[in-house]
């Protein structure tokens, strides 16, 4: 597919996925058949060609009719968007594994049998991707392999230390570091997004969450930060569009015939829109201004743990934000 065909794509798909916010069945299937075979595709080099990989590729989709109503030109090109779904649920899969029992057709990496990526080429090399190949290939080999095999295998922390013989705290520091380049190669993502003095904290955690790095209460959290956050919105949508030339580069594999009708049939009645829009009239002004007030009040509490702890390093911050937006702290004097 080449730049012009992706644009194209894009419009498309701009155009389809608010009918689907309103349960136009039509749309939805136009946007299946228009992607279905690139996110199978990204669904397949994560967790193999098995039935996994087909049941992640139902869970995708089915979340995307029900959050079509949250995409919007911030959150990123919507096949990025799409495909950051996709990633997401394969991560999921791929956390069950490491707890439970494997995943028929993933290996599990194994030390001392890997070679680090000398360099990235990209085949098809618009603008975007001539970009991501320069910046990749300013970073040392050890980090830019860390970052790639995040993105496109699904590797985790401790799995990529399993890889390159080192620690997860090794890892940790190439990923953060590398992110962090990225950023500042050439205006990079969450370059101009977010002016505040955490604003690198911010890069490096919205990018792990895009890499399939934070773990399953991390990427909850930052899940429910994201529903009042626009700015934190579009860095993650940044790097979605950052990174995608690395899912653009994969072979589209056509999914078996029989998953549109079973995706279709179990497709919620109502998108979240039309669920939203069923709330009594006279409560919502009180519940959105309680949403907003709540979100100010998070972000003003992890920046000021940014600045009181050892920066981007310590999670903390989050972990008791979760506890705010859960309903678990009540009142200022909690913050004491």
């Amino acid at each position: 597919m080449t730049s012009d065909d992706r644009a194209a794509l894009n419009q498309q798909l701009a155009s389809l996925l608010p009918k689907c916010s309103r349960s136009d069945e039509k749309a939805f299937t136009d946007v299946y058949q228009l992607t279905s075979s690139h996110l199978f595709a990204v669904l397949v080099r994560s967790l193999g060609l098995n039935a996994v990989s087909e049941q992640a590729l139902q869970d995708t989709y089915i979340t995307i009719w029900s959050n079509a109503a949250d995409y919007h030109s911030g959150a990123g090109q919507p096949i990025a968007w799409m495909t950051g779904i996709a990633r997401s649920r394969a991560t999921q899969f791929l956390h069950q594994q490491t707890s439970s029992e494997p995943i028929d057709g993933v290996t599990l990496p194994s030390q001392g049998e890997h070679t680090e990526l000398a360099a990235v080429t990209f085949l098809d090399k618009d603008e975007q991707t001539q970009l991501l190949e320069v910046c990749l290939n300013e970073l040392e080999e050890q980090p830019r392999d860390s970052i790639v095999r995040a993105y496109s295998e699904g590797l985790s922390h401790k799995q990529l230390a399993v890889l390159h013989d080192t620690t997860v705290s090794s890892i940790k520091r190439w990923v953060h570091r590398a992110l962090l380049s990225l950023k500042e190669c050439s205006a990079g993502p969450g370059h101009v997004v977010m002016d505040t003095p955490d604003k690198d904290w911010w890069t490096v955690h919205t990018g792990e969450y895009v890499l399939g790095l934070l773990d399953k209460d991390d990427r909850r959290v930052l899940d429910r930060i994201m529903q009042h956050e626009s700015d934190v919105v579009r860095m993650v949508g940044q790097w979605n569009d950052w990174f995608q030339p690395l899912s653009n580069a994969l072979t589209p594999i056509e999914p078996p015939d029989n998953l549109l009708p079973q995706i279709v049939d179990r497709l919620p009645k109502q998108t979240r829109r039309q669920t939203s829009a069923a709330v009594d009239d006279a409560a919502m002004p009180e519940y959105n201004q309680s949403g907003i007030d709540e979100s100010a009040s998070v972000m003003q509490l992890l920046r000021s743990n940014q600045q009181k702890t050892s920066g981007w390093r310590s999670f903390a911050g989050l972990i008791f934000a979760a506890c705010l937006l859960l309903g678990l702290v009540y009142g200022a004097g909690a913050f004491t």
